[in-house]
């Protein structure tokens, strides 16, 4: 896990554009999806090049709810 990235968290990449759904990591490459105009859209991508993007109903280590 690379800067919080995990597995069903949600990321974007830190150059923009939508948020996307993490479906896998290996190594350095994260499998991503996302909704383009209605439709679903996938790529695997550098972890490198992606920032974590939290959600409301997210938790954070410690347990609390972010806001």
């Amino acid at each position: 896990m690379q800067d919080g990235l995990r597995v069903g968290g949600f990321a974007r990449l830190k150059s923009g554009g939508p948020v996307m759904e993490i479906l896998e990591i290996n190594g350095s490459m994260a499998l991503c999806r996302w909704v383009d105009r209605g439709e679903l859209q996938r790529m695997v991508l550098p972890v490198s090049g992606l920032e974590l993007v939290l959600r409301l109903n997210e938790e954070n280590e410690e347990g609390d709810p972010t806001t």
